[in-house]
């Protein structure tokens, strides 16, 4: 799967919303080599201004062993005073 930087998705998007009236969505995309779907996701992110901002579909946040020290131990007085049931839902 190509990875596309957000420059080239704001073009993309820019180039489609700006197209002639006898330019179809599939025919940009087969210009810009990205699937028509992929085109319409990135339209649909930036009519919702989500476009230039991490897609959050997939979580960036570090597993607990890539924490810093003093993350853990935050994470650690966080929880401290919670009993089971409170530390599964959390």
């Amino acid at each position: 799967m190509a990875l596309y930087n957000q420059e080239f998705k704001v073009q993309s998007v820019e180039k489609a919303l700006s197209r002639r009236s006898d330019q179809t969505l599939n025919t940009i995309a087969d210009d810009l080599r990205i699937g028509y779907s992929t085109l319409q996701r990135w339209i649909h992110l930036a009519k919702k201004n989500k476009l230039e901002k991490p897609e959050t579909s997939m979580s960036k946040e570090k597993s607990p062993q890539d924490w810093a020290k003093a993350q853990r131990l935050e994470a650690v007085m966080d929880c401290h005073s919670l009993n089971g049931e409170q530390l599964q839902t959390s």
